[in-house]
């Protein structure tokens, strides 16, 4: 009788002990975010990921004024088949097939994160047919390349004294027009290279070869040519 107790000891115990190393192991294959257990022995839904919210122009980051650039190649036209306006490339139309396409006057470049037109020789200078007292009168349009009469938008920025760039001029011939210029970079090694221009408008030019003198502040004008970081600028002298 004593031997028979022992024989159904033994396996009691190691049932005992199975259960108790089984219950962790049953414990994590329950996924979290379970319900709680239905009535009538069924089995409880596994609840299913929440999908993530979608992502607002705060999360995902607001795009860039249709203006805005960083680089040349952040620009290109809005229109393929009417060239004529410079925008950044998120603004640009998607590509299509022109029934009838035109030219471009110029090229698009990021001019002061701003995209603007820069002309070629064909591009036309004047754009309205109406007076203008002075420079500061002519609205300039970056994206069309383009100066009008009126007042330049907030924001829109201008090349400065002797800076390459565009700007709008008001000539002074009779009748007077709003002139739309792009100054181009004069490339310099010294100040000696750089000499001033005041046709149409005081800018740096490249040192006239027959002129082997330094200009002579408030004698040769009240603009000093310069050079910094490579390319000739202007300085008022304040004679």
């Amino acid at each position: 009788m004593s031997r028979f107790h022992v024989t159904l000891t033994i396996p009691l115990a190691l049932l005992a002990g199975s259960c108790r190393q089984s219950s962790p192991a049953t414990s994590q294959r329950e996924p979290s975010g379970m319900a709680a257990s239905q009535p009538g022995g069924a089995s409880p839904p596994v609840l299913a990921p929440r999908a993530a919210a979608p992502a607002t122009p705060s999360d995902a980051g607001a795009p860039e004024s249709p203006a805005t650039c960083s680089t040349d190649q952040d620009c290109g036209f809005d229109d393929p088949c009417v060239p004529k306006r410079c925008v950044a490339a998120v603004a640009r139309s998607d590509i299509k097939v022109c029934d009838k396409s035109f030219l471009a006057t110029g090229d698009c470049r990021c001019f002061h994160n701003r995209c603007a037109l820069h002309p070629h020789a064909d591009h036309k200078a004047v754009a309205v047919d109406r007076d203008c007292s002075s420079a500061t009168s002519c609205a300039l349009d970056l994206a069309a390349g383009s100066c009008a009469p009126g007042h330049t938008a907030e924001g829109v920025p201008s090349a400065g004294l002797g800076e390459p760039g565009p700007r709008c001029n008001c000539d002074g011939k009779l009748p007077s027009r709003c002139h739309f210029l792009w100054l181009e970079p004069v490339a310099c090694k010294s100040t000696r290279d750089c000499w001033v221009d005041h046709d149409p408008i005081p800018h740096p030019i490249k040192r006239p070869p027959q002129i082997r003198r330094d200009f002579k502040a408030c004698v040769d004008g009240e603009l000093v040519p310069t050079c910094q970081d490579g390319v000739c600028g202007l300085l008022a002298a304040g004679c």
